[in-house]
């Protein structure tokens, strides 16, 4: 969110911090509101408090103790297939 944030101000108006966008304590069982909407911790705790949508997202690997997850993207449309070999809306050649 702060990356998106210095880009996109909207996501966390006049906070440069995205203070909102966190956890309460250290641990990671209370998740501020907008973390806990978010696709990065639903993916993380997917299966443990978290869930995403199984028709759009599958793990496929996870490490030994779940620190690494990798998530398969499903049902990508054919116009975002055909434009990944050339990506003409970001200009250059």
């Amino acid at each position: 969110a702060r990356i998106g944030n210095s880009v996109y101000n909207d996501i966390c108006p006049n906070d440069p911090t995205c203070s909102h966008f966190g956890f309460y304590s250290r641990g990671y069982d209370s998740p501020t509101p907008m973390m806990k909407k978010s696709l990065l911790y639903n993916l993380i705790m997917n299966g443990r408090g978290g869930k995403v949508e199984s028709s759009m997202f599958k793990e496929v690997h996870s490490t030994k103790y779940g620190l690494v997850r990798i998530f398969k993207v499903m049902n990508v449309s054919e116009t975002s297939k055909a434009w990944l070999p050339a990506p003409a809306p970001w200009g250059g050649e």
